[in-house]
């Protein structure tokens, strides 16, 4: 003789279909989050002393091409400063200090022309990892890296994504 499985009871059976209906409602009235709060997109825009900035030497391995900054210098002196801002973050060990993270060649054709100040787009809260990916992004595009350079920070960029530190920090 086989034994039937007991069968439950009326009332444990709504319960259990009142429980997933209201576990359901839960999960769905949750807003799913924004990518976009996941950035260090909390900057803002101003004009930095040059002597307050410095060069981050982790992000930048390439090394400065006079004829570049010479060209770039004339190209600030022509239109009356910068088009494109600097991208710094604070130096949290020296207060009032800026680390250049994306335009050191900008900041270097500046101090060529004797400019005091630069427009700078400050990230208050961009951690190493984002300011090297945003540094790597800026160079790649750039039409005068090589594509030798552009493989190794395309590579290096791609290790980066794959560390889990959500979306790209450009917008």
């Amino acid at each position: 003789m086989s034994r039937r499985p007991k069968q439950p009871t009326t009332t444990r059976t709504i319960k259990n279909v009142k429980a997933k209906a209201n576990n359901r409602e839960k999960a769905e009235a949750k807003p799913e989050k924004d990518p976009e709060d996941r950035l260090p997109l909390k900057w803002k825009i101003k004009n930095i002393p040059l002597d307050k900035l410095e060069i981050d030497e982790q992000h930048f391995e390439r090394k400065v091409d006079p004829t570049d900054v010479e060209k770039m210098a004339e190209s600030i002196k022509e239109l009356g400063g910068v088009i494109h801002p600097l991208t710094v973050r604070p130096i949290p060990k020296k207060p009032g200090r800026f680390a250049i993270i994306s335009g050191r060649d900008r900041s270097e054709a500046a101090k060529l022309i004797g400019r005091k100040k630069l427009s700078c787009r400050i990230l208050e809260d961009c951690s190493d990892d984002r300011a090297r990916m945003i540094s790597i992004y800026e160079n790649v595009i750039r039409s005068s890296v090589s594509a030798t350079e552009k493989k190794q920070g395309l590579a290096e960029l791609v290790g980066l994504i794959r560390t889990d530190l959500g979306p790209m920090p450009f917008g």
